[in-house]
């Protein structure tokens, strides 16, 4: 598939709160899979964080189209940022899965 059109948002379902905005958008700029428009952090209880990486432009190209590829089959891929350490990513497919990841975040009410 090469359409640029088809600009996904990834999702990282766990990273530690260690890892801030600048080391994932330096560890995906690397990847060179499009133009990052902005990355969310989702912040959990506990020490662990959720990621959702929204794209400007999707690139063309080996890598990207690849990972693009995968996406669309609803497959996830591996991201090594601290080998052997790696984040499972995955696309965040529509606005109601989004929400549903934010609702989930929530604190329960008293």
């Amino acid at each position: 598939m090469n359409d640029n059109k088809f600009c996904p948002s990834l999702c990282i379902p766990r990273v530690s709160n260690k890892i801030t905005k600048k080391n994932v958008e330096e560890i995906f700029n690397k990847l060179n899979l499009g133009c990052i428009d902005r990355i969310e952090f989702i912040t959990k209880n506990g020490p662990s964080s959720k990621v959702i990486i929204h794209f400007k432009e999707w690139y063309s190209g080996q890598n990207a189209d690849k990972v693009r590829n995968l996406l669309v089959e609803h497959k996830t891929f591996k991201v090594f940022y601290d080998e052997p350490w790696f984040w499972r990513v995955s696309t965040l497919s529509t606005l109601s899965t989004f929400k549903k990841v934010l609702r989930s975040e929530e604190p329960n009410p008293p």
